[in-house]
């Protein structure tokens, strides 16, 4: 009986010595008072002893440790639970320390909680190396304190973690696990939409535009490949609870590392909307287009100025010189690569009116984004060095012809009149041609001009004369020549 009320029966086959043991676990209030045995043979009248079981007056945390194990890593989080305090003679002040300074909520990456047991937490997120030594949680009723000493260990990573590696922001990367404290990498087999929804949620962003890469899209890791064919209903709340073949069970190599993009919200965006990201006006910068609600990129392959045209067009932007802009010139984007191999005559209504690849199959690089500038301004022209040009007959000389274009420009240089290079370029804020003459004779003297045309503004020139010097010279420039000879043998000079 415990306080009169029967608790437990307990039935013996009859020895000289019998007993019955009464458990009571994790002991509350409801716990304390009179204990009573009752022994009865059914032939003598009962005989009964009892006990009483009462809280100890001492100070002391609930469970009766004195040290407790924690473990992290850096860039994890730390969290350290001071449990209740019970005893003592009054009200209790808890405070956790780290060497000589305590932990409270002012403090940067620290939070202090209540928990419902009537205990503390403290919380460090995230964990740096500095975060390293000896914490203690010191409870004291005014007379006498007590202390819970945690041993802190710093591991490579917690099992069941992961991160995101490799990638331009947080949103997107190779994804890496930890399991048995050491990171390795998870394989493409079966990788697929809901497995990226799972690790996106698991990181704290939106499955929402969630995407599946492959092939070690964002590089090769090192280590194990902890996980193989792994199945996401989509639902799970961490990537280690999906189905997959066992941990370390596997047939892949690191090409086939996994990957994933997130986005960091779900916007308001309708399908096909463009708009222009990164430039120094609101007349270029790198085009996104929507789908899904989720804003995306265009990748640059086939990426030319009739396309530009039309993006200029459909944001109702005045297209003077419109510009195809490639190679992730204006920044590279953090949502999926949602149209490829773009292709444009100008004259349709919106980007997703011309031919392209099916939305989001794109396999574009992080380096592809295609962006425009709408209106651009002529290209410059400048010849370098300055004439007239004073050269000596044989010498090799160069001519740097220099341009400031937006747009894609073709260099041509003619000698008296008379074309004699052709050089393309890629468009880029400073382009250049250098035309080398080797050994020039009395043809290569005469007035170079360099024209630059970006096909759309009329055409810049600048000319350069180059002229044989007018001083007493030996061709070739030398002052001294050495000469090797023999006694009886010939010299030439």
């Amino acid at each position: 009986l415990l306080n009169g009320e029967t608790i437990s029966v307990t039935h013996r086959i009859a020895e000289y010595t019998t007993a019955s043991n009464l458990t009571i676990p994790n002991i509350s209030e409801l716990g304390f008072g009179v204990y009573t045995c009752i022994v009865d043979d059914g032939f003598y009248d009962a005989v009964n002893e009892s006990i009483t079981v009462v809280e100890t007056d001492e100070l002391y945390f609930v469970g009766g440790q004195t040290t407790i194990q924690a473990n992290t890593a850096i860039g994890g989080r730390l969290a350290l639970v001071c449990p209740t305090v019970r005893g003592g003679i009054g009200n209790h002040t808890v405070s956790f320390v780290r060497g000589s300074s305590t932990l409270n909520s002012d403090l940067e990456r620290v939070t202090v909680n209540s928990i419902p047991s009537g205990g503390i937490e403290v919380v460090i997120d995230p964990v740096l190396s500095e975060d390293a030594g000896r914490y203690r949680c010191t409870a004291t009723d005014g007379v006498t304190s007590i202390t819970l000493q945690y041993e802190v260990n710093f591991l490579e990573c917690l099992d069941r973690d992961i991160r995101l590696v490799n990638g331009p922001t947080a949103l997107e990367g190779r994804v890496e696990i930890c399991l048995r404290r050491e990171w390795g990498t998870v394989c493409d087999d079966l990788w697929g939409i809901r497995n990226a929804q799972v690790v996106c949620t698991e990181l704290g962003h939106t499955s929402v535009g969630a995407v599946a890469l492959s092939r070690a899209r964002y590089g090769q890791g090192t280590g194990p490949i902890w996980l193989d064919d792994v199945q996401c209903f989509g639902r799970e709340a961490r990537l280690s609870d999906c189905r997959h073949s066992g941990i370390g069970v596997e047939d892949c190599v690191h090409s086939e590392d996994a990957s994933v993009m997130c986005q960091p919200g779900v916007s308001n965006c309708t399908d096909g909307e463009v708009r222009l990201v990164g430039g120094s006006d609101a007349q270029e910068g790198r085009v996104e287009i929507c789908f899904r609600r989720v804003w995306g990129t265009i990748c640059d392959d086939s990426w030319d100025d009739s396309d530009a045209l039309v993006v200029c067009n459909q944001l109702g932007i005045d297209p003077r010189g419109p510009a195809a802009v490639a190679g992730s010139r204006f920044g590279v984007g953090i949502g999926p690569t949602w149209l490829e191999a773009v292709e444009c005559n100008g004259t349709e209504p919106n980007v997703t009116s011309c031919q392209h690849s099916d939305i989001g199959t794109s396999s574009c690089g992080l380096f592809q984004n295609a962006g425009v500038h709408c209106q651009t301004a002529p290209p410059t022209v400048r010849i370098s060095p300055e004439g007239p040009f004073v050269v000596q007959f044989n010498q090799t000389i160069s001519l740097l012809c220099s341009s400031k274009s937006q747009r894609v420009v073709q260099f041509v240089w003619l000698l008296n009149g008379e074309t004699i290079s052709v050089t393309h370029r890629i468009a880029e804020y400073t382009t250049a041609s250098n035309l080398t003459i080797p050994n020039i004779s009395e043809l290569g003297f005469g007035v170079y001009t360099c024209i630059v045309d970006d096909g759309f503004y009329d055409a810049v020139n600048e000319s350069i004369t180059v002229v044989e010097t007018d001083e007493l010279y030996f061709v070739g420039g030398q002052t001294t020549i050495q000469a090797n000879t023999a006694i009886g043998g010939r010299l030439a000079l």
